[in-house]
C-alpha cells in the first residue's frame, strides 16, 4: 500500500505539526518573563513571512528572529510593562480616591491605556517587520494606530475573543497550548500584512 504524501491531507498535518513546534518553542521562549517581547516579535516575523511563503521552515525562521530580535523586543517589552504598569496604577488609586477631579482623571487614564494597548498590538510586529530604533518602532506604531484605528480594534478583537474561549473552555486551552498562539498570531498576521503593505507601496 502506498500513500500519497502530497495529498491535502498529509500537506494539512506537515502543517499542523509545524504550527505545534512553533507554538511549542514560543512558550519556552516566554519562560523567562522578561523575553515575552522577544517572543512576540520572533512569532510575529515569522508568521508574516509564512503569508508570503508557506515554504519557510517555521521553527528555524523563528530561532533566527528570536536571535535576531532579542535586545529590541525585551526592551520594548519592559517599556510597554512599565507604561501600562505605571497607567493602572495611576487608575487604581483615583479609582479609589472619592474627589471631583477623580472622575476626569480616571476616563484620560482609561483612553491612555486603550491607546497603549493598540500601539502594543502595532508595535512587536513592526519590529519583526522593519529595522528602526525601539522609539521609532513606537513612534510608528502610534502614528499606524492613528490611521489605522479599526483595524487596531479588529486585533484586540481577535485576542479577546482568545482570551474568552481560553477561560470558558477547558478544550480550549488544551487547543491553545497546542498551537493556538502561533494560529493567532498567523490570523492577525493577515491585517497586519495589510496594513504594513500600504506603507511599503509608498
Amino acid at each position: 500500500m502506498k500513500f500519497n504524501t502530497n495529498s491535502s491531507f498529509f500537506q494539512f498535518m506537515r502543517t499542523l505539526v509545524s504550527f505545534v513546534s512553533l507554538n511549542i518553542i514560543f512558550i519556552f521562549s516566554c519562560v523567562p518573563i522578561v523575553t515575552i517581547g522577544s517572543a512576540m516579535t520572533s512569532l510575529y516575523a515569522t508568521t508574516i513571512k509564512y503569508i508570503d511563503n508557506e515554504d519557510i521552515p517555521l521553527t528555524k525562521s523563528y530561532l533566527r528572529a528570536f536571535k535576531k530580535n532579542i535586545k529590541s523586543g525585551t526592551i520594548t517589552f519592559l517599556i510597554c510593562v512599565a507604561f501600562i504598569g505605571l497607567l493602572a496604577f495611576n487608575l487604581s488609586f483615583w479609582w479609589h480616591f472619592k474627589s471631583v477631579v477623580s472622575s476626569p482623571i480616571i476616563v484620560v487614564l482609561l483612553i491612555t491605556m486603550f491607546i497603549a494597548v493598540l500601539v502594543t498590538e502595532f508595535v512587536f510586529p513592526l519590529i519583526a517587520r522593519y529595522q528602526n530604533s525601539v522609539r521609532q518602532s513606537f513612534k510608528n506604531a502610534f502614528l499606524i494606530t492613528v490611521e489605522n484605528f479599526f483595524k487596531g480594534l479588529l486585533l484586540i478583537a481577535i485576542d479577546s475573543i482568545t482570551i474568552a474561549i481560553f477561560y470558558f473552555s477547558n478544550f480550549a486551552r488544551v487547543m491553545i497550548l497546542m498551537f493556538g498562539f502561533a494560529f493567532v498570531a498567523y490570523l492577525k498576521s493577515f491585517v497586519l500584512s495589510k496594513v504594513f503593505a500600504r506603507y511599503s507601496e509608498k
